[in-house]
């Protein structure tokens, strides 16, 4: 059903919920086709990438998907924490 939505969001929910269930490489894959797919909220998405990649132990890849994040205040915020400590 997530696959047949017009937009990535629920293809990005999936993704999280993979993150929570210790499936990190299939998390990454689905956000991934969320966002290709289009985004309601893209910041959510990238963040969500981000903590994707980190449950996988891929720190660069993290870092990056936060550098992503634009354009709101407290989204930013929320990403320079999460690259705060994907850098530790």
């Amino acid at each position: 059903a997530a696959k047949a939505s017009p937009s990535g969001d629920a293809l990005v929910k999936l993704g999280e919920d993979q993150i929570g269930q210790g499936k990190a490489k299939d998390a990454i894959d689905l956000i991934q086709q969320g966002i290709a797919k289009g985004q309601g909220d893209m910041n959510n998405a990238q963040i969500r990438l981000g903590q994707a990649y980190l449950a996988a132990g891929q720190k660069d890849q993290a870092v990056h998907a936060f550098a992503k994040v634009k354009g709101k205040p407290n989204d930013e915020m929320i990403a320079k924490l999460w690259t705060l400590y994907a850098k530790k």
